[in-house]
């Protein structure tokens, strides 16, 4: 359900992971961000905690030769937003900010997520991005991100939103159902954030142990991934190892 409208799509996600970045930087340690402030009509990031957001005027700084982990590109049309604003304001993009059509960065020290639309990442870090529907539902994207990037920041990488641009043209769906399936990611997604960015990794060690450490750590702590969950994630772990 996703056309890229950009003739230079792959191409640009080619660049984008592979080149250094330098520019711009939105973001403060320890604030969230919300991209979806950056896009007309307006339209808020799935799966974001009720606030407060990085404010937009006073969070961009500039930095130099970042490398990027992972990436999100421009979705225009129908997008990726929360039930509640679904409901209430069926927001269409039409188009993106100049701020977002010249692309930036998030600051790795900065809170953030991103879902599973128009996005690419280094292959080494495939194991971070695991979902689970079956546990976290529509929620599975959007933590699978937050664990990513916590390992991300571990390797000195960087998060981007910016080009290239797909058009999202979404079949109807009863958003009723989202807005239930959102709600436990309200509720949990401030304490699985939290539990992952004050767990420790051991440097050196490899992605999938990376991430096998920050879901152990999650269950232990928060009971937030359930004891079948998390024998799910060191099943696809072992799997991951076998092709990387």
């Amino acid at each position: 359900d996703m056309i890229p409208v950009d003739i230079d799509f792959f191409e640009r996600i080619e660049m984008t992971l592979s080149e250094p970045y330098s520019g711009l930087q939105y973001g403060a340690p320890d604030t969230w961000c919300d991209v979806g402030i950056l896009t007309d009509q307006q339209a808020p990031q799935r799966g974001l905690p009720a606030g407060p957001y990085a404010p937009i005027n006073r969070c961009f700084s500039f930095t130099t030769d970042a490398a990027i982990g992972a990436m999100q590109g421009i979705i225009l049309g129908v997008p990726d937003t929360d039930a509640a604003t679904t409901m209430q304001y069926k927001p269409f993009v039409r188009s993106a900010t100049d701020i977002l059509r010249s692309g930036f960065v998030i600051n790795p020290q900065a809170k953030a997520v991103f879902n599973s639309q128009i996005t690419a990442f280094r292959r080494e870090l495939a194991p971070c991005f695991a979902q689970f529907y079956k546990w976290q539902s529509r929620n599975t994207d959007i933590f699978a991100s937050l664990v990513m990037r916590r390992v991300m920041r571990e390797r000195g990488l960087y998060t981007y939103f910016g080009p290239p641009a797909g058009f999202h043209n979404r079949s109807e769906r009863d958003p009723r159902k989202d807005l239930e399936a959102e709600a436990w990611g309200m509720d949990n997604i401030v304490a699985f954030e939290r539990c992952l960015n004050e767990t420790d990794l051991h440097a050196g060690d490899s992605v999938a142990a990376h991430t096998g450490y920050l879901y152990d750590a999650v269950a232990g702590q928060t009971g937030i991934v359930s004891v079948d969950m998390l024998g799910a994630v060191f099943a696809f772990l072992d799997d991951m190892r076998t092709v990387l």
